[in-house]
């Protein structure tokens, strides 16, 4: 329709330009030429004016229409604030109804929990002095290793009674008047170690053990590619009568045939807080890493201890980092995995070592406090006389897929350049060999530095 009335309004317009133009040549004689120029003329005036009425009109009637809108736009904000006021007061009502209502439930859960532990603790002081019963008859043939756990914690002691001063200071109610029962409640080689008799050379290695003639050694890992360390590995390395060093898994195995897991554990544990409070002293951006056995978490008067230990020492948590085997997280059982989250409620983190089969949650790892994975560099890389790793993770996407999951993985045993070289293209950040530093052994005036007394009072009764 307004089409339309535009073709008639130009026509119109053009009618009236001829007409001017015949008038002027016929009734004022006006030349053909000026004639014609004039009806153009008075043609593109019309035009002109009929744009400007035109562009009014429409202007007028956008203005109108955004009026309109104004007051539709105003009416619905309106109408969502009264909304949004009324899911406000909907959900209020709601949280208050599943509050009044899940409260009791809260309440029974929390205390399910506290039974839980309740009940988790006496089992675990059940089963080891039932342990301690089952191996009654066999007192003789094992009478002196049983009886000597309180002055091989003492010999610990000795080069730190020198010092008056006290450092970690752990509060202990009662747990040195238990009957004396050293060895873990369920390790996993117990059977073998009642029914094996150990060899000459085991049993001087055990008599070490029990003498604690032992070392303590410390390996950085560090940030690649700078190389700057970011973690000290605290192992314990033994040396025997006739010089000879034992570390690592073949320490671990001849203290489980010894039955006193817990003590290399409470060696280790105690020297690393101190080593940590002497680091920290100088640099508070390194931290440090022991290694725990899954048999001291299942020894009831040891992990007590040791509880009250670390909690004393919170402060320190953002720093210390427990470590256990792949083959002891994947045994992991209720009680462990109890244990560990009473430690990680305190702050501390937790890495596994040894992995050889990625098949593993690590999703739940990271939830239950684990923060580091530890692979050698031969099986990450598939090399070497070690089999590559199990699992359906390529090596190459491993890093990203702990790192989504909360964890850092930790690439060990590096002996070459070409190692570091082809571990930058997995995006690996932390290594840790023998290439950037072989294990040094830490100076006796470190460990008996930073007031140490107590600490060697706490060694000896953690290890009781």
């Amino acid at each position: 329709m307004m089409r339309l009335a535009s073709v008639l309004v130009i026509g119109s317009m053009v009618i009236i330009a001829a007409s001017i133009v015949i008038v002027l040549n016929v009734l004022f004689d006006f030349p053909m030429g000026q004639a014609a120029i004039l009806g153009i003329a008075s043609l593109c005036a019309m035009v002109l004016f009929q744009t400007t009425l035109q562009r009014r009109a429409d202007r007028d009637w956008l203005e109108k229409r955004v009026g309109e809108i104004g007051v539709v736009t105003s009416d619905l904000t309106k109408d969502v604030g009264d909304l949004t006021a009324r899911m406000t007061r909907l959900e209020t009502k709601v949280a208050e109804g599943l509050a009044d209502t899940e409260s009791p439930l809260a309440e029974e859960v929390m205390l399910l929990g506290s039974l839980l532990k309740q009940v988790t603790d006496t089992l675990a002081d059940a089963e080891q002095r039932l342990d301690t019963l089952e191996r009654r008859p066999q007192a003789p043939a094992h009478a002196a290793p049983v009886e000597r756990p309180e002055p091989l914690f003492a010999e610990v002691a000795q080069p730190a009674v020198q010092q008056p001063a006290e450092t970690f200071p752990v509060r202990h109610s009662g747990f040195h008047s238990e009957p004396p029962a050293p060895a873990p409640s369920r390790p996993a080689p117990a059977p073998a170690a009642e029914t094996r008799v150990p060899s000459a050379v085991e049993q001087e290695i055990i008599e070490s053990i029990r003498s604690e003639r032992m070392e303590i050694h410390l390996q950085p890992i560090v940030v690649l590619p700078q190389r700057k360390v970011r973690i000290y590995e605290a192992i314990a390395v033994l040396r025997t009568r006739s010089g000879d060093m034992i570390s690592g898994r073949a320490l671990r195995e001849m203290a489980e045939v010894a039955r006193i897991t817990p003590r290399i554990d409470t060696f280790l544990v105690v020297r690393a807080f101190q080593i940590m409070k002497r680091l920290n002293s100088r640099n508070r951006d390194v931290g440090i890493m022991t290694t725990l056995s899954l048999g001291s978490l299942l020894d009831g008067p040891f992990f007590r201890e040791f509880q009250g230990f670390v909690a004393q020492n919170r402060t320190m948590a953002e720093f210390v980092t427990f470590e256990f085997a792949e083959p002891d997280v994947r045994q992991m059982g209720p009680i462990e995995t109890e244990s560990l989250a009473a430690i990680a409620e305190l702050g501390y983190r937790f890495s596994i070592g040894s992995i050889a089969d990625l098949r593993l949650d690590y999703q739940s790892l990271g939830e239950r406090g684990f923060r580091y994975a530890r692979v050698s560099a031969d099986r990450l890389l598939g090399r070497g006389e070690r089999e590559p790793l199990k699992g359906d993770i390529h090596p190459v996407d491993l890093a990203g897929h702990l790192a989504r999951k909360g964890l850092e993985l930790i690439v060990d045993q590096i002996e070459t350049e070409a190692q570091v070289l082809d571990l930058l293209d997995y995006e690996i950040r932390l290594a840790q060999g023998n290439l950037f530093s072989a294990p040094r052994l830490v100076r006796p005036e470190v460990l008996q530095t930073g007031q140490p007394a107590d600490a060697a009072r706490a060694t000896a009764r953690v290890g009781r």
